[in-house]
């Protein structure tokens, strides 16, 4: 196909190499400028979405080599992302003498930043006039049924009518965070629909949609909804399920003053939400292949990323790259916001050994950043710049698009220098951040619950190893176990009113004469006190130094300065965990203590035993972290039911055994009684198999070393936020519950 001679110096002649879910929104962007003409779409798999695609447009399109030939002829072509599936048609084009271009730059160069006029046409080309009208009807109704929000407007619309209610809105389910969130609804504000989102279960729509039955709320049914809607007087809900698929749910609702909804409208409304599901899922279905061909990488990558367990920042670095790929940035950067610290920030480049680069100078409180995080909302900052020895201004304009919702825990920094290319993804922002957002927080929160957990076992197997020690030996491995728990570089320990250490440890870093002075000034603090349980800066050193000091007057107390920092996001100093930490240290000592000397030592720290005291913090910092990335967690209490001199005998074997069998994302604790308590990280799907595994290694263990008559195992779970929105709540679930024997 060539073009028409007047047009030839207006017109771009392209062809595009590849069909695939990664390529339509290239070809359907470059089908809008009507000064791009499209001489033809190649792959070699003739299923390929994007021929089905120029079909509808009315495009040129094959996959055999004839076709390869024909297209060479467009001279510049465009090249697919995966590259590595067209190597032998790649190097056919370069033989032709084709000029190859990437997506990226294709879209910076044919998508327009302005409105371009229609190229003039010959008025004896009336045919040709009417293709490319069809040709742009066809594309006003494809633009039609992929405007997402238009089509659920119609669906609700057709559904309030239908009852005489006075508004609604629709609920979509999201198959990976296993949630529902608002696509659509009437009288509700921006900020909710965005931020809404309920688990199955959770809630009117949640219980809804769990057991798939519609319902009619009156009365006492909305007691709840009234805290937030008080004008609501009645409401009805109803799944939308399509086969056996759960798309989502319909809400429609009555004011005050107006006739509520009653039997009728709601068996109206059942009749008709399986037609409403229907166009719902054809909806969803042709969108599919849309949000797909822009998140695909993105979605693929980060799974594999999670699958593959890859350490933190060099996942965040690949996330990083993923979005540039798929979005036609320039450059991409990232900000990590910890959630007890400064900030992290992911630059756009790499060192020379291909790590990461990142530093922690930026204050993610202050000037753009501060405000995008005030608003939870994206914002374009544009500036026109000119580069030394240039004489032409470039337009460069940064998205900072926030992830997490209201409380946002990573904003990304994309760097543009096509208004095109930026009007181009900012159509699929949204799918973007919703596709990033709960992948980036899994890989975050695992990073997180890993290094806690990795602390927490090397804190329990340090305190088993106490009991057995001498005095003064066991006073030193403590100071040792708290320095190597919290990365310090001083610790000191008293057991009475003494003015000096009775053990202290340090590191290289402070001189004696300075470590004598902070020490001499947190024993004024703790006389002046009483008890104490502190972590702040240091108010006479360094802005840097972090101190930390835990315990009682004249009892037992640690101290300890630190300006270190071994976590990624961690803040510089200590965390609140290395506070719980000391705790367990000084209580572990006390009871190791003979009678007199427990005595001096003033009372215990800690009332509960140490496994339960440690599962209740351990459970609290994991619903912080699942507050934070919008995730669950399961908590899982296995009884092994033996006699308690069996029981006794075979501890350090079982301890062994689980030791061997749990992930680096499980927190293992055991509790009084051989009871054994599994904490992990987003496993509301995975709880299952989770359970299974324990259970066959304990079970298969017993068997193999003890009566099997003799010995059982039973277990308890509890998931959040399903089964509870406190870590009391989910423990007391876990303990108080009858037992049950395991599937």
């Amino acid at each position: 196909m060539s073009p028409r001679p007047q047009d030839n110096e207006s017109i771009a002649i392209v062809a595009l190499l590849g069909a695939g879910e990664g390529d339509v929104v290239t070809l359907a962007e470059l089908h809008r400028n009507p000064r791009v003409h499209i001489a033809g779409v190649y792959d070699p798999h003739p299923l390929a979405v994007g021929h089905e695609l120029a079909e509808i447009l009315g495009i040129m399109h094959g996959h055999d080599a004839s076709f390869l030939d024909q297209i060479s002829g467009a001279g510049t072509v465009i090249v697919p992302r995966d590259v590595h599936r067209f190597a032998q048609e790649l190097a056919q084009l370069r033989a032709a003498g084709c000029h190859l271009i990437t997506q990226a730059e294709a879209l910076e160069q044919f998508v327009a930043d302005r409105v371009i006029e229609h190229p003039v046409v010959a008025p004896d080309e009336s045919a040709d006039t009417d293709a490319m009208s069809a040709l742009e009807q066809s594309l006003y109704w494809l633009e039609v049924a992929l405007e997402r929000e238009s089509f659920l407007r119609a669906l609700l619309s057709v559904a309030v009518q239908a009852v005489e209610a006075d508004k609604g809105s629709v609920q979509l389910f999201d198959p990976f965070s296993q949630q529902l969130y608002i696509a659509y609804a009437d009288g509700l504000s921006d900020h909710t629909v965005r931020s809404s989102r309920q688990c199955l279960g959770e809630g009117i729509s949640g219980r809804v949609a769990e057991s798939r039955r519609a319902e009619l709320l009156r009365g006492q049914d909305l007691v709840l909804e009234r805290r937030d809607r008080p004008d609501i007087d009645s409401a009805i809900s109803v799944p939308l399920v399509a086969g056996d698929d759960l798309l989502g749910v319909i809400n429609v609702s009555t004011d005050q003053g107006t006739p509520p909804l009653d039997e009728q409208s709601l068996d109206r409304l059942a009749h008709l939400s399986p037609r409403i599901a229907s166009g719902l899922r054809k909806l969803l279905e042709v969108q599919s292949a849309f949000d797909h061909a822009l998140t695909f990488g993105i979605e693929q990558g980060l799974d594999r990323l999670i699958d593959e367990g890859m350490p933190a920042l060099q996942a965040l670095a690949v996330a990083r790259d993923l979005v540039k790929s798929a979005c036609g940035a320039t450059e991409v950067e990232m900000v990590l916001l910890g959630s007890d610290g400064p900030s992290l920030h992911l630059l756009a480049e790499t060192d020379d050994t291909g790590a990461a680069v990142y530093r922690r100078d930026i204050q993610a409180s202050e000037g753009i950043l501060g405000q995008v995080l005030l608003d939870a909302s994206p914002v374009v900052l544009e500036e026109r710049n000119r580069r030394a020895g240039e004489s032409r201004v470039r337009r460069e304009m940064t998205l900072y698009l926030p992830l997490g919702g209201r409380d946002a825990f990573a904003v990304l920094l994309m760097h543009f220098h096509s208004l095109g290319a930026l009007s181009h993804f900012q159509r699929s922002m949204e799918r973007v951040r919703d596709t990033l957002t709960p992948r980036l927080g899994s890989i975050l929160s695992r990073h997180e619950s890993k290094s806690r957990h990795e602390r927490m076992r090397r804190l329990a197997a340090g305190l088993a190893q106490l009991a057995g020690l001498a005095r003064e030996e066991r006073l030193g491995r403590a100071a040792t176990l708290f320095m190597d728990l919290s990365g310090a570089e001083a610790v000191a320990l008293w057991r009475g009113d003494s003015e000096s250490p009775d053990t202290e440890l340090r590191h290289a870093g402070p001189g004696q004469r300075e470590l004598d002075t902070i020490w001499a000034h947190m024993r004024d603090r703790l006389r002046r006190g009483r008890q104490m349980r502190l972590r702040e800066l240091d108010p006479v050193g360094s802005d840097l130094r972090s101190l930390l000091l835990v315990g009682e007057a004249g009892g037992l107390a640690i101290a300890a300065l630190n300006r270190r920092t071994e976590d990624l996001l961690s803040e510089e100093g200590f965390r609140d965990e290395d506070i719980e930490f000391a705790e367990f240290l000084l209580k572990s000592l006390v009871n190791a203590l003979g009678p007199r000397e427990a005595e001096e030592a003033s009372h215990p720290i800690v009332e509960l035993p140490a496994g339960e005291q440690m599962l209740a913090q351990s459970v609290e910092r994991e619903l912080q972290r699942a507050r934070r990335y919008h995730l669950g967690f399961s908590l899982a209490v296995f009884t092994i039911e033996l006699g308690e001199e069996a029981l006794t005998a075979h501890l350090a074997a079982l301890h062994a055994l689980v030791d061997e069998t749990s992930r680096g994302t499980d927190a293992v604790v055991w509790l009084s009684g051989g009871r054994l308590a599994i904490l992990a990280p987003e496993e509301m799907r995975g709880q299952r198999a989770l359970v299974r595994r324990y259970t066959a290694t304990l079970d298969s263990w017993l068997a193999d070393h003890l009566d099997a008559a003799s010995a059982r195992v039973s277990v308890r779970t509890a998931t959040f936020p399903r089964d509870g929105e406190s870590a009391t709540e989910i423990i007391a679930r876990c303990l108080l519950e009858r037992p049950g024997p395991t599937d």
